[in-house]
């Protein structure tokens, strides 16, 4: 998503430092560790977007996470509303059926690409901020060479800072999604260790049912009488 330089006119203060990131779960099923990622949280889209047109002067990305499918009714005023606020500058929508919200992406130009959810949701949600990040620091790029062009070095020196924050905070992401696989990967050997022992465990209890039925075989074979 292209951030536009007009839109930076009106509100000085709206591209400098991360936007405030906000958790839209209406079944509120996120669980600690997931909400801990964002600002703010919300379980109705009222209140979220109060709180937004109460802060007009912050900028925001949007995550929904759609478990259930969302009544359309209810849910596309609240996106086509965030739309039409020049400080909320990204949605997101996490669901388990893409494809009814996919068309939805041709009527809000905010609305970044559909994510299914999966389950290291974590992760999902580590790339979705580095995403804004990524964007943050296209748009630091262009205007500090803008900037530059017209011998405002002040300012350019400005957006280089915000930019190298965006990459910091991108370094740091990337670490945690490193940090966040090492651990699953130690969980899964760990994992795999413990189905490997109950493999053998099932194929010593098989060995042993099998020897078991070869005697209660012969035992019940009558035994010939000797001349």
């Amino acid at each position: 998503m292209a951030i536009s330089s007009a839109t930076l006119s009106h509100h000085p203060s709206l591209y400098v430092g991360e936007p405030i990131k906000i958790l839209y779960d209406p079944e509120e099923d996120s669980d600690a560790t997931t909400s801990e990622k964002f600002d703010e949280k919300f379980n109705n889209t009222i209140d979220c977007l109060q709180h937004i047109h109460k802060n007009k002067t912050k900028r925001f990305s949007i995550t929904m996470i759609l478990r259930m499918i969302e009544k359309e009714k209810q849910l596309r005023p609240f996106i086509r509303s965030l739309q039409e606020l020049v400080h909320v500058i990204s949605m997101y929508i996490m669901c388990n059926n893409i494809e009814y919200y996919t068309s939805w992406l041709n009527d809000y130009s905010k609305l970044q690409p559909i994510i299914k959810i999966e389950n290291a949701l974590d992760l999902q949600l580590t790339e979705i901020f580095t995403v804004d990040s990524q964007q943050q620091l296209e748009y630091h790029s262009q205007q500090a060479q803008l900037r530059k062009k017209s011998g405002e070095h002040g300012i350019e020196a400005m957006h280089l800072r915000e930019g190298q924050k965006c990459i910091q905070q991108m370094q740091d992401r990337k670490e945690s999604c490193v940090q966040f696989l090492k651990r699953r990967q130690r969980d899964d050997e760990r994992k795999i260790q413990l189905y490997e022992r109950q493999k053998d465990a099932l194929a010593k209890q098989s060995a042993e049912l099998i020897q078991r039925e070869v005697v209660a075989t012969v035992d019940q074979i009558p035994t010939q009488a000797t001349p």
